[in-house]
């Protein structure tokens, strides 16, 4: 297999390695099987008390076909926050000469009550400047808490009660993306998407049968309030804002290929769930070619909130490819 040396396939790794929405045209040769063929290893960290490291391989079967894993570790000890999460993935992919298409799975699950599976899938179309594409999302969330409360209810007056919940959010999100070739070094990207979630629980209380009944609206609400509230921090941080729980969101990117790096610049901006909290950030990346298999990219940003502290955050990764 030939070395990544070419700028056609150093577009294409820079744009896996940054996670950016670019446009690569199909190749007719073997770049697209080279630069498919990778072993990363990921540190990231935030100074919201936050960090993550994880590893990637991703393989090539055959000329069109590709298999992806990942393992990994978040650790997430800010206020409210949700401990250790331990996460896999894995993905597929199946590229043409004017069209691709993608799945990925992920998995997060901490020890104690709070798991998070997501789906994502895109199917894009290329031509030889540009490509467009279409995204679709689906996450299922499941969040189990103890609580203890105060209320007034009709007839039996104030009442302290103990509510143990197993809550769940199941969203579904639909987006568009765009990548441009302003030139043969310049690309520029796009996208948005728009979410939409829906709540379910199970509950057990030592209030009386009829008033749970009588109730259940005011404990749907109050369970996903609790469950947002758990998630509404993670979309302060560009680390974790995979996690977060989101109305809608759109991004804007720019790369730029030198003949032994490409560097970047994106743009995020997201609007909370149930809230009209809005939350822009901005990363600086590079991807640095060290000979013909090795992949240095760090990235640094910046999350900046309306109703939360500035978040800073960097992150290194080194891959391997061949």
């Amino acid at each position: 297999m030939q070395a990544i040396t070419t700028a056609t396939q150093r577009h294409f790794l820079a744009a896996l390695l940054l996670s950016l929405s670019l446009t690569t045209h199909a190749a007719e040769d073997d770049s697209y099987v080279s630069a498919m063929n990778y072993l990363s290893l990921d540190a990231q960290g935030d100074n919201a008390d936050s960090r993550q490291f994880s590893g990637t391989g991703s393989f090539a079967l055959g000329k069109y076909l590709w298999l992806q894993g990942t393992v990994g570790k978040l650790t997430d000890d800010s206020t409210n926050g949700l401990g250790d999460l331990n996460n896999y993935g894995f993905g597929t992919g199946l590229k043409g000469e004017h069209a691709q298409l993608s799945v990925n799975f992920s998995h997060y699950r901490n020890d104690a009550n709070y798991t998070q599976r997501d789906v994502t899938a895109a199917l894009d179309w290329y031509a030889k400047r540009f490509s467009v594409g279409l995204d679709v999302f689906h996450r299922n969330t499941d969040k189990s808490f103890d609580k203890t409360f105060t209320r007034v209810f009709p007839v039996i007056g104030a009442t302290t009660f103990a509510l143990h919940a197993d809550g769940r959010l199941t969203g579904s999100g639909f987006g568009l993306h765009g990548g441009f070739n302003l030139t043969e070094q310049l690309s520029l990207s796009l996208g948005g998407m728009s979410y939409d979630y829906d709540s379910d629980f199970d509950m057990s209380t030592n209030l009386p049968a009829p008033i749970q009944q009588q109730q259940r609206t005011f404990f749907g609400q109050l369970i996903r309030d609790e469950i947002r509230r758990s998630l509404q921090q993670q979309a302060t941080s560009g680390l974790t804002r995979s996690l977060a729980l989101l109305d809608s969101s759109y991004n804007l990117g720019l790369s730029y290929l030198l003949d032994s790096a490409s560097l970047s610049a994106q743009y995020f901006h997201d609007t909370a769930l149930d809230s009209d909290a809005t939350t822009n950030t901005v990363t600086l990346g590079a991807v640095i070619f060290v000979g013909d298999h090795w992949i240095v990219a760090p990235q640094i940003g910046q999350s900046r909130s309306d109703d939360a502290d500035d978040v800073t955050f960097a992150g290194l990764s080194l891959s391997y490819n061949w």
